[in-house]
């Protein structure tokens, strides 16, 4: 649950990281604030990879634990 929250949460505010960059150019302010923002952008997207992938990883590990079981349970009732 917390993979999921956390990957959902970062896809959720990076459209708002978007729109203070590209607000920020259309006002010419300093470089240092944009690139503070695009470090921000780039550490969230990180932080979502991981939780995706985590999640995904652990989803696959127990569809197969589920899988191996139910064809255990399968092949003990044909023998």
């Amino acid at each position: 649950m917390f993979f999921l929250i956390g990957g959902s949460a970062g896809e959720l505010a990076m459209p708002m990281f978007i729109g203070l960059v590209i607000d920020l150019l259309m006002q010419s302010k300093g470089l240092e604030v944009i690139s503070t923002y695009i470090c921000y952008m780039l550490i969230l997207v990180i932080f979502s990879g991981i939780c995706v992938g985590m999640r995904a990883a652990i989803y696959n590990i127990l569809s197969e634990r589920i899988a191996r079981n139910l064809r255990k349970d399968f092949y003990d009732n044909l023998v």
